[in-house]
């Protein structure tokens, strides 16, 4: 199975693909969302990697496509300048049930 980016960042998409990991370096919203259609559509792509900007971009078709389809995994991942909040969802759950 193959793992592939779609992602705004330059850095981003530059750096994944100095990992051997392909992808989509996409900026609008209609180019966002047939590259999730094509990468889902491949029967080889196991996970997907969506930057947070892009998923943003198009939440709806992310939630109907992981709703859909077991296969491929997407995972929502922060740009080179980390996540938009700041700190993860998980890291702010951690915090919370452990009384930081």
């Amino acid at each position: 199975m193959k793992t592939v980016i779609i992602s705004d960042n330059r850095d981003t998409f530059l750096g994944m693909r100095l990992a051997g990991i392909g992808g989509y370096y996409v900026e609008e919203p209609g180019l966002v969302a047939d590259a999730l259609n094509e990468a889902a559509k491949d029967p080889d792509v196991g996970i997907v990697l969506i930057t947070e900007r892009c998923a943003g971009m198009i939440p709806d078709l992310i939630f109907d496509t992981k709703k859909k389809k077991l296969f491929p995994l997407i995972t929502i991942i922060p740009d080179r300048h980390g996540y938009k909040a700041g700190r993860s969802k998980i890291t702010s759950y951690i915090s919370e049930a452990v009384g930081l």
